[in-house]
């Protein structure tokens, strides 16, 4: 387990898959923990990101600041998010304004986007 907060589980498994689990409304407290936990993550390349957002509630705009400044720091990074609402689509899309280094695709299945996650990846 890298992280437990009320409203963020981030764990990381066998694959190398780092798994971001949301619930609820995230505070600016547990928005900054995540940051912090993050940190080295954001070095890896390819990070591989599976978030699941479906239990998740809003997050205010200085929590979509955090977001933003993890992405601006990301060095390469694949992200599946798995069961995601309009909403979630919409941060999403800002945050990849920060950055051109994530690639993030939206599954209804976890299985096809762990799949994704760990595919090779195509070189130009």
């Amino acid at each position: 387990m890298l992280l437990q907060t009320p409203s963020v589980t981030l764990v990381e498994d066998a694959e190398g898959i780092v798994r971001l689990v949301r619930r609820g409304d995230i505070s600016i407290e547990d928005a900054r923990e995540l940051e912090r936990v993050m940190a080295p993550l954001v070095e890896r390349s390819p990070l591989r990101l599976l978030a699941d957002p479906r239990e998740g509630g809003q997050a205010p705009p200085e929590v979509r600041r955090v977001y933003y400044d993890i992405a601006r720091r990301t060095r390469d990074a694949r992200v599946a998010i798995v069961g995601a609402r309009p909403y979630h689509h919409v941060v999403a899309n800002l945050v990849l304004r920060a950055t051109t280094n994530l690639r993030i695709e939206y599954f209804d299945d976890e299985a096809e986007a762990r799949r994704w996650l760990l595919a090779p990846r195509k070189t130009a």
